[in-house]
């Protein structure tokens, strides 16, 4: 069967780039025009956090890889990398409260999450270790950067995977 393919939706990618540029203008705006030690760290810490989201975005707009390619054997994500159908246990749709909102989510189960975790990259890595503190599986597929719902990618996965477990 041929891969399922999904880009990072572009106009999304836009407009998260752009938002970044925003903060990071606010945080200079900040910086200069206010004198007090807690607008200097706020200030400071928007302009690296911000600038640093606006240079991921930007990369990303200007090196257009897929997001996500799910394959027989197995799915390759953008930030995660590669992990065999083997190693996965479940997969679900989750959600994360982020202030008044839900974020939904796809996420991974593994069957040896750290021994996954210690094959990463060490930006990956880090991320991954972020998940699991705050009681997720390493791997989460975002649906903010996915072109479809998230029920389209589980479908994908099942086609290519018929014996994956989905747990409700």
């Amino acid at each position: 069967m041929p891969a399922t393919v999904y880009q990072a939706p572009l106009r999304r990618t836009a407009l998260l780039t752009l938002g970044a540029i925003g903060f990071v203008a606010a945080s200079i705006w900040l910086l200069v025009t206010h004198q007090s030690v807690r607008a200097d760290i706020t200030g400071a810490v928007g302009v690296l956090f911000f600038g640093w989201a606006g240079a991921v975005s930007s990369a990303r707009l200007i090196r257009r890889k897929p997001e996500l390619v799910i394959t027989d054997e197995g799915l390759s994500h953008r930030t995660w990398g590669r992990v065999s159908w083997s190693e996965v246990r479940a997969v679900a749709i989750s959600q994360v409260m982020v202030r008044n909102t839900r974020q939904q989510m796809i996420e991974v189960v593994l069957h040896d999450p750290d021994g996954y975790v210690k094959r990463a990259s060490p930006a990956a890595r880090t991320l991954m270790r972020a998940n699991r503190r705050f009681g997720f599986s390493p791997i989460n597929l975002s649906a903010v950067v996915l072109p479809v719902p998230l029920t389209d990618v589980l479908a994908a996965m099942k086609r290519h995977r018929p014996d994956l477990v989905v747990n409700p």
